[in-house]
């Protein structure tokens, strides 16, 4: 006798790594909004929305080219730290209890900080490419 699945049941997360509700906020609000979208678009991703969570990812992928653009431009950012903190805030809110669901069904936490590489890459390129005045 085969067991057959079940409707509607819980999938299981068994070895999907989630950035923490925590980790995703700390990214947004210290700055770093795009790679904080990233790492949440791969959040929702691996929880099986695929599609949302490859969306967010490659918008946050074209909000790191501009606000890379920007800075080379030499923008202000002023507003920007405001605008990081509230979707820190945002997403650490929305991110809590899906984060807890996916634990239960097998998820682990992931580790905070290998995305540091990709912040410490972005700074060295920043450095490099914008030009001093």
């Amino acid at each position: 006798m085969s067991a057959e699945p079940v409707p509607n049941a819980a999938p299981t997360l068994s070895g999907v790594k989630l950035y923490s509700p925590g980790v995703l906020a700390a990214y947004f609000i210290l700055g770093n909004v795009p790679l904080g979208m990233a790492l949440y678009g791969l959040n929702v991703a691996r929880r099986g929305e695929r599609w949302i969570g490859y969306v967010l990812l490659g918008s946050s992928l074209l909000a790191l080219l501009l606000l890379g653009l920007a800075v080379m431009a030499g923008r202000n950012l002023r507003g920007w730290s405001l605008l990081a903190l509230v979707l820190g805030l945002g997403v650490w809110q929305i991110e809590r209890a899906p984060y807890r669901r996916a634990l239960r069904s097998g998820a682990t936490p992931a580790r905070w900080w290998p995305p540091l590489f990709g912040v410490l890459a972005l700074l060295i390129a920043l450095v490099l490419l914008v030009p001093e005045g």
